[in-house]
């Protein structure tokens, strides 16, 4: 819906409105008029975002996406000037530190001409992008796309290795990087800062996990209904809106607060007629409960074979989350609707302790639980004797168990990530791209992320984890991408300031209490959610691609002659790519049908925005 790019103090090789032009071409054709600052110092190429610059042309602010201010005094200014004008007052009376101030989603540039220096942030939570390039004699090139930023003669396109392998480890290219080897990713709540001295990075904001981790539990559970109430309230303004209805928690409570408003014109959720992915029954209870007008599409092979190229070239970097694909047909039927703006439920679960593996990575805090003389006299040496028959019976699996337990729970925690699963990068990838790449460094910034937690409890850790890889580098992404490739505004209640720090003072025995995951959550919600939806397991839009490739000949048509083609790009080896298609026509077609897609999606974005390797 907004974005921007361009350049400060950039080593130029072109006339400015000429680059200005080359470059807004890589905002991917966001739609709108452009307003243009073209100049050598400087530029900024403006599309739908909001844009502000001094009297004396020396500040210059863009800012897309809708922040809030903490400041009294500013907020009036956003009020009667715009957002823009109000962050340049804010950099006027904090200097720098201004990103401290602001609330809300947003990615914001300011520059300041008189002082040389560029400040770019974005969101607590990085739902919205932005990237950069470091350029020569500490200039600086950013966008709100990887592929705007790598227009500017002085970064390029070029691919980066690296990237390719973090896309296959994970199925997305997580930051710092990105797909372009010069150019990278802002992670969540981070601000850069381009002076002449060099550019520095640093975090405007902190999480404080366990801050009032005493408070009662009924006591948090009206606090946390009180402050959701009021983000979806917000979120809604002025309606009509939609809402994205899975029929999970989230979903479900933002569509049944937005109903309470009478500002909701309808809810959109997607159906598949296939055994073990049809949800569409607890959408209907949650709608019918909420007196929601819920529009439901039954997606079919057909739809997903037609709009396959679409969601490929619509993201600025391969990615290859499958479940853009129902996310795009609800935004486009929320579209034809009139609908302009919609409510989504990410985030809950990652604040509030939803998802299985938070289980298994609790399982293993046990271990480390007993005492150790209990470990080391007892526990261990019964554990060895399942070394000496791997896989078979109770033993082995205890060995297993210790030595996952053994190892460092962030170690841990980041394989769970991984895809391949634990196989050797020398049998998946050309020998030409290992030589390239670190194939241990995915892993190492997990872990490093998992680490870094403000946290005591390796729960809370595994949250903030979730919030850069899950949230920020994924699902938000997807969700962004989808909803503005069909003019559709989203908004996320969930992931409000105030519901995000309140999660951080519900203390981990509280969201999942023993073996229940967001126990606090579901009791917070009892007499407001339909008993079958708190008691469901948790699934959303998860799109069956892996079972229709196996029936259905028009994703065959596609897919394979698509993977015959990556097999010439020198990324992976030809007989991996000829044994993961075996393995999935005989083997686990959900399992395998997630690497599938990824490497279809791979293929079909460097094809559609003609790059070669």
């Amino acid at each position: 819906m907004a974005a921007f790019c361009g350049w400060f103090e950039a080593n130029l090789r072109a006339a400015p409105e000429a680059l200005a032009s080359s470059m807004a071409a890589g905002l991917a054709a966001t739609p709108g008029p452009l307003t243009v600052v073209a100049m050598p110092q400087l530029g900024l190429v403006v599309a739908g975002a909001q844009a502000w610059r001094a009297v004396d042309g020396l500040i210059t602010v863009a800012v897309d996406g809708e922040p809030g201010f903490a400041d009294a005094a500013v907020s009036r200014i956003a009020r009667s000037e715009g957002p823009a004008r109000a962050i340049g007052a804010a950099y006027e009376r904090v200097g720098v530190e201004f990103p401290r101030m602001l609330r809300g989603a947003y990615a914001v540039i300011l520059i300041d001409l008189a002082k040389g220096v560029a400040v770019a942030a974005v969101d607590r939570m990085g739902i919205r992008p932005l990237c950069f390039a470091r350029g020569a004699d500490a200039s600086l090139v950013f966008g709100s796309t990887a592929a705007a930023v790598a227009q500017h003669p002085a970064v390029g396109a070029r691919i980066s290795r690296q990237a390719l392998f973090d896309y296959t480890y994970v199925h997305v290219i997580p930051a710092p990087r990105t797909v372009f080897a010069n150019v990278s990713k802002l992670r969540l709540s981070e601000q850069l800062v381009c002076a002449r001295s060099g550019i520095t990075l640093s975090q405007h904001w902190q999480p404080r996990f366990g801050a009032d981790g005493a408070q009662r539990r009924e006591n948090l559970a009206a606090e946390l209904k009180s402050r959701l109430t009021a983000a979806v309230d917000r979120a809604v303004d002025n309606g009509p809106v939609g809402s994205f209805l899975s029929g999970g928690l989230d979903s479900s409570s933002v569509t049944g607060m937005a109903a309470a408003t009478g500002r909701l014109a309808h809810a959109y959720t997607i159906g598949f007629k296939q055994e073990g992915y049809d949800e569409s029954a607890f959408a209907r209870l949650a709608a019918k409960h909420f007196k929601a007008d819920l529009k439901l599409y039954y997606l079919s092979p057909e739809d997903v074979a037609g709009s396959i190229r679409t969601v490929a070239a619509g993201y600025d970097e391969p990615f290859g989350n499958s479940s853009a694909v129902p996310v795009l047909f609800c935004a486009r039927n929320a579209r034809a609707d009139g609908v302009s703006t919609m409510l989504a439920g990410d985030g809950g679960d990652e604040l509030f302790g939803g998802n299985e593996r938070y289980l298994k990575q609790k399982l293993f805090d046990y271990y480390s639980m007993l005492p150790a003389i209990l470990r080391r006299g007892a526990i261990d040496p019964v554990a060895a004797l399942g070394r000496r028959a791997p896989g078979v019976g109770p033993l082995w699996k205890l060995y297993r168990y210790v030595t996952q337990a053994r190892e460092p729970a962030g170690a841990r925690a980041a394989e769970l990530f991984d895809q391949l699963k634990g196989m050797q990068p020398s049998t998946i990838f050309q020998p030409e791209l290992i030589r390239e790449i670190d194939a241990g460094l995915p892993a190492r910034e997990l872990q490093a992320t998992f680490d870094s937690a403000p946290a005591d409890s390796n729960l809370d850790r595994m949250l903030y984890l979730d919030w850069k890889i899950t949230l920020a580098d994924n699902d938000l992404r997807k969700v962004n991408r989808m909803c503005e490739l069909n003019g559709v505004r989203v908004r996320y209640p969930m992931l409000d300031d105030d519901v995000v720090d309140l999660s951080t003072r519900v203390p981990p025995g509280m969201k999942i209490r023993g073996r229940k995951l967001r126990d606090f959550y579901k009791r917070s919600f009892a007499d407001f959610l339909p008993r079958e939806i708190i008691f469901k397991r948790k699934h959303g839009f998860g799109l069956p691609f892996g079972e229709w490739l196996k029936t259905e000949p028009v994703l065959r048509e596609l897919t394979y002659p698509a993977l015959q083609r990556l097999k010439a790009r020198g990324i992976y080896r030809a007989e991996c790519i000829d044994t993961l298609v075996t393995t999935h026509r005989d083997g686990h077609a959900s399992y395998y049908g997630g690497m599938v897609w990824a490497l279809l999606m791979l293929e079909l974005w460097l094809d559609e925005h003609r790059i070669s390797l």
